[in-house]
């Protein structure tokens, strides 16, 4: 239940590889509208299960879900207008705590 704010699309941008990822989680272009936005964090995810195989999957490091943040399917070609809405998956650097309070996370 904690509140967050999503970081600029700038700041997170500076955490990325040239793959558009952060220790392998993709930042996805569906993300962008959700920037320089405060949100609750529902919880973190620690494992997942992977459709396609049935099997549970343990993150190598966590993930963050956040409340009333689903995929819109606005953005991404492949995804247009998808209605599964599914829960983005957001590292810590990519947010921080609200009100000039310190930082969730700095590592890349």
């Amino acid at each position: 239940g904690e509140r967050v704010k999503v970081r600029s699309y700038p700041e997170i941008l500076e955490t990325l590889d040239q793959d558009w990822k952060n220790r392998g989680m993709y930042f996805d272009g569906e993300l962008v509208p959700f920037c320089n936005n405060e949100y609750d964090v529902q919880h973190r995810v620690e494992k997942i299960l992977d459709e396609k195989t049935g099997k549970m999957v343990r993150l190598k490091s966590e993930a963050i879900i956040l409340k009333d943040v689903a995929g819109e399917g606005r953005i991404t070609k492949c995804r247009l207008f998808c209605s599964r809405a599914i829960y983005p998956y957001w590292r810590e650097i990519w947010l921080e705590r609200p009100a000039g309070t310190s930082a969730m996370g700095n590592d890349k």
